[in-house]
């Protein structure tokens, strides 16, 4: 058994910038904190930033002031604003230690600490090439968006070299799975 806390980037209304803290227990593990950002992602109420969207999809989900607030924890997960995910792993050899465990993108930390079939895995795709935004999808939901958009050829470029640099964790036929 493990716990963990969660500092995770807000937007207020206010559109002022700050973080939320939460205490999960019991469930502190890499792999389960990937399927607590993963339902963050699938939140369907997008409102606000990530600490609301991870609030209303994880029910356990208790605020807590801070990651130090709760000296029991193995864990700390630390989500920026950018999507910059920071995972510290407490360590008891000789005396207490906080290590870096992960660092880099949210959704590389899903795909990485989660046994997803390809066509579930996350990917960070370019939502507007005159807007310069981003939504991270999955491989099937960007195929969808390209083919509703006649213009954006920019997503269709990266859905091809994505497919290219994953090719190796897909077969050929499954490949055609992702088109239906």
């Amino acid at each position: 058994m493990s716990t963990a806390t969660y500092s995770i980037a807000s937007s207020s209304f206010s559109q002022s910038k700050s973080k939320a803290c939460f205490f999960i227990c019991r469930s502190g593990h890499p792999q389960d904190a990937a399927k607590y950002f993963l339902a963050m992602h699938k939140c369907a109420n997008k409102w606000g930033g990530y600490a609301e969207q991870f609030l209303r999809a994880n029910e356990l989900a208790e605020f807590t002031d801070n990651h130090e607030a709760n000296d029991d924890t193995q864990y700390r997960y630390t989500l920026e604003e950018n999507g910059v995910l920071t995972v510290h792993q407490v360590s008891f050899y000789k005396r207490k230690k906080w290590g870096v465990l992960f660092v880099g993108m949210w959704y590389d930390f899903i795909n990485e600490f989660l046994a997803l079939p390809f066509e579930e895995r996350l990917f960070q795709f370019t939502d507007s090439e005159f807007l310069a935004t981003y939504k991270v999808m999955t491989i099937k939901e960007a195929i969808k968006a390209a083919c509703e958009s006649i213009d954006n050829y920019l997503l269709k470029d990266e859905i091809g070299d994505c497919l290219m640099k994953h090719r190796k964790e897909f077969n050929s036929p499954d490949i055609k799975q992702l088109f239906k």
